[in-house]
């Protein structure tokens, strides 16, 4: 299996994020991802404010102290 071209992740950052909840189903609904993708890296670029509830595929560390920072939950 060439694992470059099965797991293809979508970057996303922080302040594109509108929902309080942040996983795959939520993501295709906002139109933020394609309805095809099927895992999400989520990184932290930028700033938030807001507690996010976050289950996704994989965090970049920055994004994860971020979302804690704010109140927000992760689950691994």
């Amino acid at each position: 299996i060439d694992w470059t071209i099965a797991k293809q992740h979508l970057m996303l950052e922080l302040e594109k994020l509108s929902s309080d909840k942040v996983d795959l189903a939520s993501l295709k609904e906002a139109g933020l991802i394609r309805s095809n993708s099927g895992m999400v890296k989520l990184l932290g670029t930028g700033s938030i404010t807001k507690a996010y509830t976050v289950s996704v595929d994989q965090i970049s560390n920055s994004a994860k102290e971020k979302i804690l920072a704010a109140g927000g939950t992760i689950s691994e």
